[in-house]
């Protein structure tokens, strides 16, 4: 009996070691990712092992890798439907669990039949997005007018929308740029730093630089 708790114990051990280097050591350190990749890769993995937790009335610690076959991971992920979660949010959250067991595949060759489990899983079509057409330029210029220009956190904000638009750059690319990533002259560019840290410089309209300066 206390073989087969001992080997239960093992087995346990290699689940969790394995998810503590994926994220301590592989996304951080190994491949580099950013703070906002590695909070949704911890994310996705940590609600399967929550529901796994839940489905088997047991402890945490107690959750192995035999009990994570297709029929739960499937059965995971239709509750995220059911609680309202998108195909696409789905389809993201079985994408990064797939990452780990590609990962634990590599470092481990007894989850290789893991992987393989969770691989029979596939990923789920959805219905093709809509085209969004571009704002028309009255529209642009209504919103851009919002901001109350008298006041110094109105012309901030005003720079801010305008920096979006000429740019095309995410919410939080901006908000992370820094004075020094604008340069002015004959070419004016910012430099901003995207997913996973990839950094691109963009050059800047006139009209842009004009707003930064004031």
């Amino acid at each position: 009996m206390a073989k087969v708790k001992d080997k239960a114990l093992v087995k346990d051990a290699a689940l969790f070691s394995l998810v503590h280097d994926f994220f301590k050591v592989y996304l951080t350190k190994m491949t580099n990712r950013s703070p906002n990749t590695v909070y949704a890769y911890r994310e996705s993995l940590d609600a399967l092992l929550d529901f796994v937790k839940l489905e088997k009335g047991i402890s945490l610690s107690q959750v192995t890798f035999e009990m994570i076959d297709r029929h739960m991971l499937a059965k995971f992920l239709d509750s995220l439907e059911e609680r309202g979660c998108s195909i696409e949010t789905r389809n993201h959250r079985l994408n990064r669990i797939r990452a780990f067991y590609k990962y634990a595949a590599k470092m481990d060759s007894t989850a290789v039949i893991h992987r393989s489990e969770i691989l029979k899983v596939p990923l789920k079509s959805g219905k093709k997005l809509e085209i969004v057409d571009y704002m028309s330029e009255d529209a642009v210029k209504a919103i851009l007018v919002q901001p109350d220009t008298s006041t110094p956190k109105g012309m901030r904000d005003q720079f801010l929308m305008i920096l979006l638009y000429d740019t095309g750059a995410r919410i939080q690319e901006i908000m992370s740029i820094r004075i020094c990533d604008i340069r002015l002259g004959k070419a004016p560019t910012v430099t901003i730093e995207g997913k996973g840290g990839k950094i691109r410089v963009t050059p800047l309209m006139a009209s842009t630089t004009e707003h930064f300066k004031q």
